[in-house]
């Protein structure tokens, strides 16, 4: 029970579309992975084998212009919390915390 991969094209306001996948219980609470640039859309085992061990839901994305999601001219590095907002409102991730692995 909820080891399935739910991928979904998250449609922008603009009309843009976002590749989001995801690995856990639909009712849990959401783990937001941001992987950094450049990033598609891959569940890493590992962290989604200890995401769900804690009753999370794993949640990552392809950041724009990777694999399937639109590309978002004249972007910069700064505003990719913002772009989260296109997954967060229609898988209903109202509060959910976010992990940035550093590269430090």
């Amino acid at each position: 029970m909820g080891r399935e991969e739910v991928w979904q094209a998250v449609k922008a306001a603009d009309g843009r579309s976002l590749e989001v996948v995801s690995q856990g219980s639909a009712d849990a609470l959401p783990l937001v992975f941001h992987g950094g640039t450049p990033l598609a859309a891959v569940l890493h085992p590992p962290i989604v084998d200890a995401a769900i061990a804690r009753g999370l839901r794993f949640i990552t994305y392809s950041r724009p212009g990777y694999a399937t999601s639109d590309p978002m001219p004249g972007r910069s590095v700064g505003p990719a919390a913002a772009r989260m907002r296109w997954p967060a409102r229609p898988c209903s991730l109202t509060g959910a915390p976010a992990w940035r692995p550093s590269r430090a």
